[in-house]
Formats: C-alpha cells, sequence, structure tokens
C-alpha cells in the first residue's frame, strides 16, 4: 500500500486536520504541522470505500467504481485489531496506522520522524511528526515497550535516535524492568513442545506447540486438590502416591526427592516422619532403609511426578 508525500496545486492544508480530498471518492489528506511553521500534506485513500467527512472515517459504504468487485483487506496480519470494531484509524505500533472498515484491516507505515498518534483532529490515529514522546527515543542505551503492543520493542541508541523496532516470540510480552521478553502469565518459555507444570503453582500447567515463527503457548489450570504430574502429564492428586512405612528405617519419598521419611516403632505401633534435606540437596538410597541427603546433580528427576512441587506436610 504506497503513500505518496506531496504538495498538490489543487489541495491547500486549511491546518492540522483530515480532509476529503474532492478529486476521487473515499480519498483523503492529512496536514501535519512541520519545522517551517507550514503543513506536511499526506494523501491517501479508503481502499474502496467512502470517506465520511462527519466522522473522518472511512465508511463501510463502497465507491461506485468498487460496488461490483470486493476490497481485499491488505494486511491480513493486523485484521485481528479490526475485528467487532468501529470503522475508524488506530494505531497497531508506533510505527504501524491501521484503516479498519468492516473488520478489514489497511495499513500505512508511519516515515522515520513520524509515529502514530491518537488526535482528536484527525478524528482517530494519524502518523504525527515526533509524537507521541512514548515512541521516541528519549534516553540513551535503552530499550523501550512499544505504546500500542506489549509484544513489540524498540531500542534507542542515542537521544533522539531513530528507534530500531524488535518483536517478542508469539505468546510473550516485552518486560522493561528486565529488557527481556516474558511469556503472558508468568510461565517460563517454551524450548520444547509437550505440556509442563507451572513450578511456581504445581495446580497450573501449560502446553508448548511449535510454529512457524516461535512457539504457541497455552495455560491451564488443575481442578481443586490435584497437582500436575510430569511423569502422567495429567493433574492428579498426589495423595494418592502417598509413602506408607512397612519396616522400620530411612526411605525417600515418592513425591519429592529432597525429601525422605523416617520408619520407627514406639509403643509397639510403626511411626513415620517425613523429613525434608537442605537446599540443593537430594535423598540418595545407599541401601533399603538407609540414605543419606547429598548435593542434587539436578538431572535426576524423571522417577519424581512432583519433582518441582513443594508437597504440604499435612495435605495427605
Amino acid at each position: 500500500m504506497g503513500v505518496a508525500f506531496v504538495v498538490a496545486e489543487e489541495l491547500v492544508c486549511p491546518g492540522v486536520g483530515r480532509f476529503p480530498d474532492p478529486s476521487s471518492c473515499g480519498a483523503y489528506f492529512d496536514c501535519t504541522p512541520n519545522a517551517a511553521d507550514g503543513y506536511d500534506l499526506t494523501k491517501d485513500d479508503c481502499r474502496g470505500y467512502t470517506y465520511s467527512t462527519a466522522t473522518r472515517t472511512c465508511t463501510d459504504e463502497l465507491c461506485n467504481s468498487r460496488s461490483k468487485r470486493s476490497v481485499t483487506p491488505d494486511n491480513h496480519l493486523h485484521s485481528r485489531l479490526c475485528e467487532s470494531r468501529p470503522d475508524g484509524f488506530q494505531c497497531a505500533n508506533c510505527k504501524t496506522l491501521l484503516v479498519c472498515v468492516k473488520g478489514q484491516a489497511f495499513t500505512r507505515h508511519c516515515r522515520e520522524d513520524h509515529f502514530c498518534s491518537e488526535r482528536n483532529q484527525f478524528g482517530g490515529a494519524v502518523c504525527y511528526p515526533g509524537e507521541p514522546v512514548a515512541c521516541t527515543c528519549v534516553k540513551a542505551n535503552t530499550f523501550r515497550k512499544d505504546l500500542y503492543d506489549p509484544q513489540e520493542f524498540f531500542a534507542c541508541s542515542d537521544v533522539g535516535a531513530k528507534p530500531k523496532a524488535y518483536k517478542c516470540p508469539d505468546g510473550m510480552t516485552f518486560d522493561e524492568s528486565s529488557k527481556l521478553c516474558r511469556n503472558i502469565g508468568g510461565f517460563p518459555s517454551c524450548t520444547a513442545p509437550g505440556s509442563f507444570v507451572n513450578p511456581s503453582n504445581c495446580s497450573e500447567y501449560y502446553s508448548c506447540i511449535a510454529v512457524k515463527h516461535g512457539w504457541l503457548q497455552s495455560s491451564f489450570k488443575c481442578s481443586a486438590g490435584t497437582f500436575f504430574n510430569d511423569v502422567t502429564e495429567m493433574c492428579e492428586d498426589p495423595c494418592k502416591y502417598q509413602f506408607v512405612c512397612q519396616q522400620e528405617g530411612r526411605y525417600p519419598d515418592p513425591l519429592m526427592k529432597g525429601s525422605y521419611f523416617e520408619c520407627y516403632l514406639l509403643g509397639g505401633v510403626l511411626k513415620q516422619m517425613r523429613y525434608r534435606c537442605p537446599g540443593g540437596y537430594m535423598w540418595k538410597v545407599n541401601f533399603p532403609g538407609a540414605g543419606k541427603c547429598v548435593e542434587d546433580p539436578g538431572y535426576e528427576d524423571s522417577g519424581y511426578p512432583f519433582h518441582q512441587c513443594t508437597i504440604p506436610d499435612d495435605l495427605c
């Protein structure tokens, strides 16, 4: 979709704003201020639809020249932003202006020193010189989240420098404090396909599906009283794996590698107590009924269904 920046003899900017171009159905022009105390005139059109002077938007009425053929959206990437939205002009990101008509998205990329800005004089979004400030470089050597799209961000090498745009993978947003792309909902990043427990809340889990430009991540929640089992990849009651002493000794906890049970006779009755190894340690069996806490090498997790979870002592 091309946009011509011209000074047309038949068109004169009466001021700052968006105005109809009487030379063609659906045509209009934007007038923005420039450094010479004048106006830059940018011509555009509604891609076969008519332009309304009253609402300063492209309407859903086709021009006569297009009434017998369909109008195809030029950018399906942004079509979701126009679905179920009224006709109008809006910002997809700091550098992309959208024209929404009947749920279809038409795009205009703002030139180097212009940014997408919401302004009443234009009846919505417009490519405007130097504004909004949130889309510009006001500090050197910084990363800033895009004002309109949290999945996008830009880098600034110096004050007033040209912002260099980047985009986080699908399912992630940019976190300015850490300068990293974070998964929506705080789940760990996807590195392999499958289903995985949320280590910060074992009643939640997420799935990872490889797509063309990264990963598609979806989150789920287990029913009350159940945790996600990494081995079976199902939500289960951890108490079904509850350990029961059969004879005296110390035995590994079947739920967590960092815990163990001590079984002892008291008054002729076999009792049990659950203990936890210090942080970074796991229980190692020396022989049946005996063992000790040793440093956890970090790779012996496969046999523990809830190895990333902290199971409360009084859960079962």
